[in-house]
């Protein structure tokens, strides 16, 4: 697989209870792919993209927070997935395209 990658599945409903883990020590990880369950979701990236910059991100993949994982392992992140991809190009590129009109962006 090269570069981040987003699932276009949604995750099932799941039953199971989620559990609290700490990343201290995912800096060693660097490169490796580590799976991500934003708002149903699923992505695929690298603790190095996400740890990129001073965002919340970097703060809860260095470490210094806790995160929820299901019982799979994906890490979940409890917020609309539908823009995580935008997110993740500029995390990679420090780049963003911006939608064409204000409508657009209403449609978050």
């Amino acid at each position: 697989m090269s570069g981040d990658t987003c699932l276009t599945t949604l995750c099932p409903a799941s039953e199971s209870k989620s559990k609290i883990c700490s990343l201290k020590g995912a800096e060693n990880l660097g490169n490796k792919y580590i799976r991500l369950n934003v708002g149903g979701f699923l992505c695929y990236t690298t603790v190095e993209v996400l740890t990129r910059h001073d965002t919340m991100l970097k703060a809860m993949f260095s470490g210094r927070m806790e995160v929820l994982t299901d019982k799979e392992g994906w890490i979940l992140i409890d917020r609309c997935g539908k823009h995580f991809g935008s997110i993740l190009t500029y995390l990679r590129d420090d780049t963003i395209i911006l939608p064409k009109s204000g409508s657009e962006i209403g449609r978050a």
